[in-house]
């Protein structure tokens, strides 16, 4: 199956291009940088230029594809920024695949979008709506597949801190889930009839984010002081999957594990 990847090139995409690779398929990558030898995350994939936002490139980007995996991102907390970003990718990414003759869109999504009040989440809920909406009209199946956060959020969350001696952190609970399930989970969908909504995937185990970030900071030598901001009792439980879907097994020890120890300049 010739498979096409928007945003191949970040966490999720590389370990969906390396899976998707692993199982045979003729997979493209989408990027506005063709030439540039790290847009490639896999020697076996297959670059191709197209620009998500204005549209160019799109048609020939999609020629003799037959499944998309959008895990395409932008770093904002903005809600206007990223549901600009979210909505236009989308309806140019599903428009230009019916015609491409495209019979499935899996779009990624998080667990706990529509329970929360942050900008980029509620972007993502925009996202959502906006592919349910357009995918019909445009004659292509469609997919939305929930995960958790993956293991590597707290470790964005510590990142983001600088220089900082003093991080306060929502103490909020969360089930962190192994990058490489999430994307497993993402190809067997592409696979797949298109379902509408697929069963959530979240990690194995129920974690306490300030917790998980005093523990990667110990891991890289970072020497900062964690402090938990309490939250309402709703918004602790944000994050967190509903009874039922699926669950992987690898756990936020053991990812730890493969983090670079000491590290840090900080």
């Amino acid at each position: 199956m010739r498979l096409l990847v928007a945003g191949g090139t970040g966490t999720a995409g590389r370990a969906v291009v390396q899976e998707a690779v692993r199982r045979g398929h003729d997979v493209r990558v989408l990027t506005r940088r063709p030439g540039d030898p790290a847009a490639r995350p896999d020697d076996a994939a297959v670059l191709v230029q197209g620009d998500l936002v204005t549209g160019a490139g799109l048609a020939a980007a999609l020629e003799g594809v037959e499944a998309v995996v959008d895990v395409s991102n932008i770093a904002t907390g903005s809600h206007r920024r990223a549901a600009d970003f979210f909505t236009a990718a989308t309806a140019r990414l599903v428009d230009a695949g019916g015609r491409a003759g495209v019979r499935h869109h899996v779009l990624l999504s998080i667990v706990g979008v529509d329970g929360s009040r942050l900008g980029y989440y509620r972007a993502k809920v925009d996202q959502e709506r906006c592919l349910t909406a357009r995918a019909p009209a445009a004659g292509v199946g469609h997919t939305v597949a929930r995960a958790t956060q993956f293991h590597d959020f707290a470790l964005q969350t510590l990142e983001r801190s600088g220089t900082r001696r003093l991080l306060v952190v929502p103490e909020v609970r969360v089930q962190p889930v192994d990058v490489h399930e999430v994307a497993s989970h993402l190809v067997d969908l592409a696979e797949r009839q298109p379902v509408g909504r697929a069963p959530d995937l979240a990690g194995p185990r129920v974690e306490r984010l300030p917790e998980l970030v005093r523990r990667v900071a110990a891991r890289r030598g970072v020497h900062v002081r964690v402090v938990g901001l309490p939250v309402t009792p709703g918004l602790r439980r944000s994050l967190l999957p509903g009874d039922g879907g699926l669950r992987g097994s690898g756990t936020f020890g053991q990812w730890l594990q493969t983090v670079p120890v000491g590290v840090s300049r900080r």
